[in-house]
């Protein structure tokens, strides 16, 4: 068989007829309403966006939902820009394409709104609260430019919204940008005046096919509770239970594998009513049928969360069912044989968004980040410079102290902060506060003490009552923020300033790796500095990632012997 350019696959399914950014390059050049320092602006943003997303201008299609995949998947840092020039150049380009009749121009937030709009629109400013103007402006604008009256919304008018996002824009995600608007259109009934009643379905942000418990008999619902007390309340006399409980994250993890596999067995044609206890997932032929079931529905390829179902089940049989030893065993052997072999060391997908960070001045960015944000902090005022500051306090106790999300997010004033002399301070965590539980202390320098101070001396007030002991408070006061949320901004901030795709955990990477580069095969402290039991769970993560560094290093001895320097 002749092998096809990968190239043609990718633009199988574009229309052969749809112009290429050659074509609006051509058109640009000519048009002459465009001064000349405009068209030297869009035809920069056209080249440089082909040459991001890797392909020729003369070869890259105009079709914007083609085009917005592959930008979605360009980090500035690793083409070299900013973050602010590579969306200028994506504005830039589509201008470009809205210049040629590709997508609309766009309108400026200024454009009049219907009087009916306009009057829910001012009530909805006098809120301030840039959680709804952000979310609904655009919504509302489309709404009033297509004569939509406030009181006939319904679903319809919000996918008409999705498919206008998806044929206009280049970088907006349109799925993400209708969960934003449903989100704040539902937060903004009962809050604005006058605003309409009827709410709108928000959208799942990934497909699901777990079946809702009320589908099942009322027993199934009753023994999946017992299992999860009995995974969080062990019985200590047991000799087959866990010896310690786990935590709630862990629980309802574990609750929530056997509700999906529940749901598998459904789609692969058992009658919901046959499922009255957790023992009749256990039971082989049915166990067989649902795994199979969800390995067809990935191709008949097996992942790591079939893998983690199958060892589920696993558990399930032989500490809460308790299964013959010959059930036990074929259950077990499922679980061999569909976890997928993973090579020790980090993720493909981790040493991707660590690679950029192998360049001394984009580290010292990264480092110097808590510095600039908290700049930028005193240039705004009340809220908006709480958040930018508190995600400076974030991110400067992550790089100096890479602890888990968990535990930046729940770190207590009263229990996790202790002050020492000269401006310092240690994170202190008990055991029972730390996954591997094993207690955790970690000095901070008087640099990080010093902004965390100032966070909650003049910025904190701005976003939550006194008398709160959270760093990172709930907005109520009442307990620490939503992981997810503290989590969400933080990369979101990071990506805008440095064009990185960093998670939370991934600073527990960075402290690593900068460590062990520095001090190639130190790993007793690498583990101490993340909190590992056992020198073994270092080695595997980041054995060999400080090969570079010593095989410098060995030149720089034997570059000194040949000198011979006594060094």
């Amino acid at each position: 068989m002749t092998p096809i350019d990968p190239r043609r696959l990718a633009t199988a399914f574009v229309d052969a007829r749809t112009p290429t950014l050659a074509d609006v390059l051509a058109f640009v050049a000519s048009e002459p309403d465009l001064t000349p320092t405009r068209r030297r602006d869009l035809a920069s943003g056209l080249r440089r966006v082909a040459k991001a997303i890797g392909w020729a201008v003369g070869d890259t299609p105009t079709d914007p939902i083609w085009l917005r995949t592959r930008i979605a998947r360009v980090v500035p840092a690793d083409i070299g820009m900013s973050p602010k020039s590579w969306a200028n150049a994506v504005s830039d380009a589509r201008a470009a394409l809205a210049a040629f009749g590709i997508v609309e121009r766009r309108r400026a937030p200024s454009t009049p709104l219907t009087e009916d709009w306009q009057d829910l629109w001012q009530g909805l400013l006098t809120l301030d609260d840039r959680s709804l103007t952000i979310g609904l402006g655009r919504l509302v604008r489309f709404l009033s430019r297509i004569g939509v009256d406030p009181a006939d919304v319904s679903g319809v008018h919000a996918d008409w919204f999705r498919e206008a996002v998806e044929m206009n824009e280049l970088r907006k995600n349109p799925a993400e940008a209708l969960r934003a608007a449903t989100f704040a259109w539902n937060r903004a009934i009962g809050r604005v005046p006058g605003w309409p009643a009827q709410s709108l379905t928000v959208p799942r942000s990934d497909y699901t096919y777990v079946i809702p418990l009320p589908c099942y008999p009322p027993s199934f619902a009753e023994d999946l509770e017992r299992y999860a007390q009995s995974l969080a309340h062990p019985d200590p006399l047991d000799p087959d239970a866990r010896t310690a409980p786990m935590r709630p994250a862990s629980v309802a993890n574990r609750r929530g594998l056997a509700h999906r596999f529940a749901s598998a067995l459904v789609h692969a044609g058992v009658e919901p009513g046959q499922i009255r206890d957790l023992a009749t997932l256990v039971q082989p032929d049915t166990a067989r049928r649902g795994l199979t079931w969800l390995l067809e529905r990935k191709g008949n390829e097996t992942s790591q969360g079939i893998g983690d179902q199958a060892i589920a089940l696993a558990q399930l049989a032989r500490r809460y069912v308790r299964v013959s030893k010959t059930v036990q065993d074929e259950l077990d052997g499922f679980a061999r044989r569909l976890l997928p072999a993973r090579a020790p060391g980090l993720t493909d997908k981790n040493r991707e968004r660590l690679r950029p960070l192998e360049d001394p001045a984009t580290l010292r960015a990264l480092l110097l980040l808590p510095e600039r944000l908290a700049e930028r902090a005193k240039m705004m005022d009340g809220v908006a410079a709480a958040r930018e500051m508190e995600v400076a306090v974030a991110v400067a106790i992550l790089i100096a102290a890479p602890i888990r999300r968990k535990n930046l997010v729940e770190l207590h004033l009263n229990r996790n902060l202790r002050r020492l002399r000269g401006g310092k301070a240690v994170l202190v965590y008990d055991a029972s506060e730390v996954k591997n539980r094993r207690s955790l202390e970690i000095e901070l320098p008087k640099e990080t003490v010093a902004l965390i101070d100032r966070h909650l001396k003049i910025y904190r007030p701005h976003l939550v009552p006194g008398g709160t002991d959270w760093l990172f408070p709930r907005r109520d006061g009442q307990a620490s923020i939503e992981p997810g949320l503290l989590a969400k901004r933080v990369c979101a901030t990071i990506r805008r300033d440095l064009g990185l795709e960093i998670n939370l955990h991934l600073f527990r990477h960075i402290a690593a790796l900068t460590w062990l580069r520095a001090k190639p095969g130190h790993y007793e402290v690498a583990r101490r500095l993340l909190g590992h039991a056992e020198l073994s769970s270092t080695l595997n993560a980041y054995a060999g990632h400080e090969a570079g560094t010593a095989t410098r290093l060995f030149a720089e001895v034997v570059d000194a012997a040949r000198r011979g320097d006594a060094r």
